[in-house]
């Protein structure tokens, strides 16, 4: 009788080793899942157009730490139709990090019926209100009702390649682009909504380097505002007419 009562003591004792550290784990687990429910902290990195809240809402919080699928997250992060790329990491006990590059705008397509925005990159994307309102960048007009990006890329690919060199090396001449007109023969580009610029089509890139080299010459009698027009279009010349009103 005393061994068999030995026995079934030793048997609850190696039970009670096993379960008691078996339900404290499960206690953790259980508290961990609860404390990343009301306690999560979120870092957002990279947003400038996305509010922290709009990033957040894609983010799920059904589940713990350890089984949060981020994968899922940054697919719905990456379906927001101005962000490039994001990258979604964890820290535990409750730290979500996201990291997003958002696109780079660069100008408006504006045709007959339909408004696109173009990035650096030349990827296409919707245009709406808070866009108009968020970016002030030039607008491309064309008298079409082209919508094949595809198409739009090769009909207008020197005028994209020369807007965006003008970003990145003449980026005062660039925020100061109202927008661009295209006719058969050449450019027609208005800066700051007063001076008209007039470019040849197949050599833009080389007359908009030599209006960048003609403003530095004249920079400190005339700005560029300081002329009703500027016409590159003639070969080895540049034909001006004064606006007598904005003259330094």
């Amino acid at each position: 009788m005393i061994r068999i009562n030995n026995i079934i003591n030793t048997i609850l004792n190696l039970a009670g080793i096993f379960f008691i550290p078996s339900l404290i784990a499960i206690s953790f687990l259980y508290n961990d899942e609860l404390y990343l429910l009301h306690n999560s902290k979120n870092i957002i990195i990279g947003n400038q157009f996305y509010y922290k809240d709009e990033i957040t809402s894609k983010l799920d919080y059904s589940s713990s730490l350890l089984k949060i699928n981020l994968k899922k997250i940054q697919n719905n992060i990456n379906d927001l139709s101005l962000i490039q790329s994001s990258k979604v990491s964890r820290i535990f006990p409750n730290t979500i990090i996201v990291e997003i590059i958002e696109n780079e705008p660069l100008l408006y397509f504006k045709s007959i019926n339909n408004n696109f925005l173009i990035d650096t990159n030349k990827t296409f994307l919707p245009v709406n209100d808070r866009i108009k309102k968020s970016y002030r960048i030039p607008e491309l007009k064309i008298a079409s009702n082209e919508t094949d990006s595809i198409s739009l890329l090769k009909n207008y690919n020197e005028i994209i390649n020369v807007i965006k060199y003008s970003k990145l090396n003449f980026s005062n001449f660039y925020k100061n682009i109202s927008y661009v007109t295209v006719h058969p023969n050449k450019y027609e580009l208005l800066y700051k909504n007063e001076t008209k610029v007039y470019f040849s089509k197949n050599v833009t890139l080389k007359q908009l380097q030599t209006l960048a080299i003609f403003e530095d010459t004249v920079k400190k009698q005339r700005t560029l505002e300081s002329y009703f027009y500027i016409d590159m279009t003639i070969p080895n010349q540049i034909i001006v007419k004064e606006n007598k009103n904005k003259l330094l």
